[in-house]
């Protein structure tokens, strides 16, 4: 059987498993967060949860250290999804269903087949969906009073480009893991930076000394990802923070750097594996339609009628496209230049277009169809391959410079949320 072992899965791991028994004392609260409580049962959970997505034999941090750490977590977790509530956002079943379809492609399986294979490893797929919906919710808020308040500029993306390029990792991938050790906001004491620099260079000894990456950035880490054993995942080279792109652009799978400074305390990167992106190759098409729009005075039946013999003229008597388009097209963008609807990706029109242009051969003219838009005749020009993996480059620098720029700001917003809140922790041992 097929073995879950994401992130979102971890965490949903525990959801089935009993931590109660009659002899256990009864659930305490562990934590008040406004108007909610976590409960010891919850942070249980999250901790067992924890344990069973870790590889065999992966030591954890001393209990006390990793129920504040997992604590901490859950409180964020309730301030934004209770920020989420006051804002009135909310996230739908079939959004939910979507984001749950691409993690099920992921798996190698379908969205249908998912709460089966759930079941059969012991997990609840109402707990699942749940979970999804909480870290759907989560984004969305994060987008409103974040995201949108963050512009990139042309020059910030040329930059960003040439710097990657000049580096030599514009089309590299690389999954790296990190551990930080942070400076709580006194980087400018010299005696904090000395005790930040002596624990990043002991846990650097630890790692010379064959101590494993992520145990050690679940134990110490300052970074979020530390619970998820320091792990960033896959990321392109550009979208890395220089810092970074910068030294792991010279190292080999399995390599681990020196403890190096930054703005936001000292951090140790460990390469485990890296690869080249491949060219991004679309296919294009370039065609021209004739459009007519049924009323009350043009009928559905009519319009239908009218293109039968648009087509016969093109096809049996020779005449032009193009000219036909101009006389007789309803649609105000394409008809002055002879329908033409330029160089476009598959794609970029509505679906009943795109099925029809699918089916031809360049030069061909289609039958008679109909969009939502009205009745079409379309002569499919010309096909070619364009290499778009500029253009995606681009995306993808707006994209993560816009991302790096919120989380810049994330500490500081998640803060003014706990601040903003009532919070009493209970934790004790």
């Amino acid at each position: 059987m097929r073995k879950i072992t994401t992130i979102l899965l971890g965490l949903l791991l525990a959801s089935s498993i009993s931590l109660a028994s009659a002899n256990e004392p009864l659930d305490r609260i562990v934590a008040v967060v406004n108007h909610e409580i976590i409960l010891d049962s919850d942070l249980e959970e999250r901790i067992e949860a924890l344990r069973m997505r870790m590889d065999p034999g992966t030591q954890l941090p001393p209990r006390r250290v990793l129920r504040e750490q997992v604590l901490e977590q859950l409180i964020n977790e309730r301030v934004q999804l209770q920020r989420a509530d006051m804002a009135g956002l909310r996230v739908s079943d079939d959004e939910v269903n979507q984001a749950l379809a691409r993690f099920a492609q992921q798996q190698g399986t379908t969205l249908a087949e998912l709460p089966q294979l759930m079941e059969g490893q012991g997990m609840s797929y109402a707990s699942m969906r749940e979970q999804m919906r909480q870290e759907l919710l989560q984004q969305r808020v994060q987008e409103q009073m974040l995201y949108r308040e963050v512009t990139v500029s042309e020059r910030e993306i040329q930059e960003f480009l040439a710097e990657a390029e000049a580096r030599g990792d514009l089309d590299a991938e690389y999954r790296v893991s990190h551990i930080m050790i942070g400076m709580d906001g006194s980087s400018d004491d010299p005696d904090v930076v000395r005790e930040a620099r002596e624990r990043a260079e002991n846990i650097y000894e630890q790692l010379q000394e064959g101590a494993d990456f992520a145990e050690l950035a679940i134990a110490h880490s300052e970074s979020r990802t530390a619970l998820d054993g320091g792990d960033l995942g896959w990321r392109p080279g550009p979208e890395l923070p220089t810092a970074f792109a910068e030294r792991v652009v010279d190292m080999g799978a399995g390599d681990v750097t020196r403890p190096f400074r930054t703005s936001s305390g000292f951090h140790i990167l460990k390469l485990n594996e890296a690869r080249r992106g491949d060219p991004v190759i679309v296919q294009e098409h370039h065609s021209r339609h004739i459009l007519l729009q049924p009323s009350e005075i043009l009928l559905p039946e009519q319009a239908h009628l009218k293109l039968v013999e648009l087509r016969r003229r093109v096809v049996e008597e020779g005449e032009s496209f193009a000219d036909l388009a101009r006389e007789y097209s309803q649609d105000p963008g394409s008809a002055s230049l002879g329908g033409d609807l330029d160089w476009q990706t598959f794609g970029q029109f509505v679906p009943e277009f795109e099925e029809v242009i699918e089916e031809l051969e360049p030069g061909e003219v289609s039958q008679p169809f109909e969009s939502r838009f009205g009745h079409h005749l379309v002569q499919l020009i010309e096909l070619r391959e364009r290499d778009r993996t500029l253009d995606v480059r681009r995306n993808q620098a707006q994209q993560f410079i816009r991302a790096r720029k919120a989380e810049e700001r994330m500490d500081a917003w998640l803060q003014n949320l706990r601040d903003e809140s009532y919070l009493e922790i209970r934790l004790g041992s």
